[in-house]
């Protein structure tokens, strides 16, 4: 199976059409070309400071930006964020997704120097820790990853943990296709293995894998990264036996939805 290979996406703000209202908070510049704080109040804000404080205490061996960029703009689109100086994320006023923002915040306080895998693991992990009652947040919609694993599992459409450990320049595109569906697959199995090396080995293990120790020589499974997936995935399975079907679980089933339930359930041409 492909993965996608584009870079993170980030959005320009439309600086020269639609002047800014712009909010500051302690750790926040808010730019909302969209025009919409007014109308949800300063929840966002709070919201972003409240989310912020969570991530130093998910994350104490990083040190947080002293200040982040936050662009509201207009339409609809995927949340991305942006490392080059200043630490940029963007938000779109179409879906503004309060529950998106650990997964951002994560990325701005590490960096992203690591494995894609383990980086978007961390921040998916993080984001069902930290909002465990955010069921609508990208990528697991609907249900947490383990079961979404459990699902891939019985329809024999799991991606292959080498590929999921190599890949880099992973991210999703706005429309329907099988490279985003791809992607979104990704995405969901680096927080479910994020998750079942917490919870199996704990943070000590997995930061050992973040720092680039070899997962083999780590894990000593036998049958190599064959065995990681298997041990891992039969966890997840043994938690979920029984996962939502995709169409079930994501009940909002539009173009985009239909490559993703497609890639799941094998019936992707």
């Amino acid at each position: 199976m492909a993965l996608a290979a584009c870079a993170l996406a980030c959005t320009d703000p439309p600086s020269q059409v639609i002047e800014a209202a712009r909010y500051e908070s302690d750790h926040f510049v808010v730019l909302d070309y969209s025009r919409l704080l007014p109308s949800v109040g300063d929840s966002f804000i709070r919201r972003l400071e409240a989310d912020y404080e969570a991530v130093v205490d998910f994350l104490p061996r990083f040190t947080g930006p002293a200040s982040i960029v936050a662009n509201i703009v207009p339409g609809i689109g995927v949340p991305s964020v942006s490392l080059d100086p200043p630490i940029v994320i963007t938000q779109w006023g179409g879906n503004l997704a309060f529950d998106y923002n650990v997964h951002l915040l994560i990325h701005a306080f590490t960096r992203y120097q690591q494995s894609q895998f383990l980086e978007e693991g961390l921040a998916v992990y993080g984001t069902e820790l930290l909002a465990p009652d955010a069921p609508a947040v990208e990528p697991y919609r609907g249900q947490v990853p383990h079961a979404w694993v459990s699902l891939f599992a019985g329809a024999g459409t799991l991606i292959p943990f080498d590929t999921l450990y190599r890949a880099a320049g992973v991210s999703y595109e706005p429309a329907g296709s099988f490279v985003d569906a791809s992607a979104w697959q990704f995405f969901i199995m680096a927080g479910s293995f994020t998750r079942w090396v917490f919870d199996t080995y704990g943070g000590d293990t997995f930061w050992r894998l973040f720092d680039g120790e070899d997962p083999n020589s780590l894990f000593g499974f036998s049958s190599g990264s064959a065995g990681i997936l298997a041990r891992w995935v039969e966890d997840a399975e043994a938690l979920y036996p029984r996962p939502l079907t995709c169409r079930e679980a994501l009940l909002d089933v539009g173009v985009r939805e239909e490559f993703w339930c497609a890639l799941a359930e094998g019936t992707a041409r």
